[in-house]
């Protein structure tokens, strides 16, 4: 699905040799630092810095987040990112003259947590660039192959946790919502992933038998 295929796929081909196996080192490095002007505000940045010796790419990758707290019991928070992913091994068989596959993390996020509940709003948007591509009507030719894809992921995700409503009992509730397009592997055009779906939302409760030892649970999604 999606132009996932097998080594066997590759090797029943018939029309081009394959390795069975390609080799390469792969090493990173990582530093951060934290800083506290006040009781208020914390800031943490980092950088990470990634080697792929199977296809000669190094990156850097920047991390920076911050928390600012609004009263005692809830904070919001920031954070961005770039992340790096080497191409998946199959592809790597055909052609190693690829680079890395890079995300972009933007993330804002508010809580709040005292008397035993919890609620949580976090919104974010992810923007994804050098995709691997490839020609689905020729999928085993390496010249078919680059790194040309793109797409975007944007969303909300909600969160409510509730342990003093319900004596010996607690539930929390999570929703989540994503609009999310890419093109890559083999699509012609920006399409919704098919692991993708717009809404979700999970209810969870417990109720705990203290003379038992024991609990009952009950979930929806």
């Amino acid at each position: 699905e999606g132009g996932y295929f097998s080594l066997s796929d590759i090797l029943n081909a018939g029309t081009q040799d394959f390795p069975f196996s390609r080799e390469g080192i792969r090493s990173a490095a990582f530093a951060e630092s934290q800083w506290k002007p006040n009781k208020q505000i914390a800031i943490r940045a980092g950088m990470r810095v990634e080697q792929d010796g199977l296809i000669e790419e190094i990156a850097f990758a920047p991390r920076f987040s911050a928390a600012i707290r609004a009263h005692k019991d809830a904070q919001f928070s920031l954070a961005y990112g770039k992340y790096y992913q080497s191409p998946a091994a199959d592809w790597l068989r055909i052609t190693t003259d690829l680079a890395f596959e890079e995300a972009e993390h933007f993330i804002l996020n508010y809580q709040w947590q005292g008397n035993n509940q919890i609620f949580r709003v976090e919104g974010y948007y992810k923007k994804y660039q050098n995709l691997v591509l490839f020609d689905r009507e020729s999928p085993y030719d390496p010249s078919g192959f680059s790194n040309e894809g793109e797409g975007y992921a944007r969303g909300v995700d909600i969160f409510w946790r509730d342990r003093k409503t319900f004596n010996n009992g607690e539930y929390w509730v999570s929703y989540s919502f994503l609009d999310t397009e890419r093109q890559y592997r083999d699509f012609p055009e920006k399409a919704i992933p098919a692991f993708a779906s717009k809404h979700n939302i999970s209810v969870v409760g417990k109720y705990f038998l203290n003379e038992w030892d024991s609990q009952i649970g009950l979930s929806y999604n």
